[in-house]
């Protein structure tokens, strides 16, 4: 076959370019990911799911600081720590062999106290965790619902 021929003449496939076709190389442009762009549609579902989600989390969180573990909880704290008040004022007001057995008896309560403080901050940090997510995924909820593009 010659050079001078630009297609195939069984089949028409371009062997060369025409001479005023330029060919490229690739550049970083074509490379790039493209961009997902969501209908305005899509884009108030995935909002309304974002808002059901954060009052869901709203829910979880209030749950969380109103249930009955978590009552017991601070209902006992309180309770050891008047123990503690009443072992201590005890203590003071006693001699001797008397004065320790109250400090210990006290010691007992602080150790309690700090067991219950522990659980009660294990409900108070979800609730808080909770409610933050809440608000971030209702500002982007609101964000997408509202967004005009």
């Amino acid at each position: 076959m010659s050079d001078d021929i630009e297609k195939c003449p069984e089949c028409g496939f371009p062997i060369k370019p025409k001479a005023n076709t330029m060919v490229t190389a690739p550049t970083l442009e074509m490379a790039k990911p493209r961009k997902i762009v969501l209908k305005p549609v899509h884009k108030r579902i995935i909002g309304v799911a974002l808002i059901v989600v954060s009052l869901i989390l709203i829910i979880v969180g209030i749950v969380q600081v109103t249930n009955d573990r978590y009552n017991f909880y601070k209902e006992h704290y309180q309770e050891c720590l008047d123990g503690y008040n009443d072992c201590m004022r005890e203590a003071r007001n006693s001699s001797g062999w008397f004065s320790s057995s109250y400090k210990s008896i006290a010691d007992s309560y602080t150790r309690m106290m700090n067991e219950d403080n522990a659980e009660i901050w294990k409900y108070r940090i979800t609730a808080i965790v909770c409610g933050c997510i809440s608000i971030t995924s209702f500002v982007i909820g609101i964000r997408f619902i509202t967004r005009k593009e």
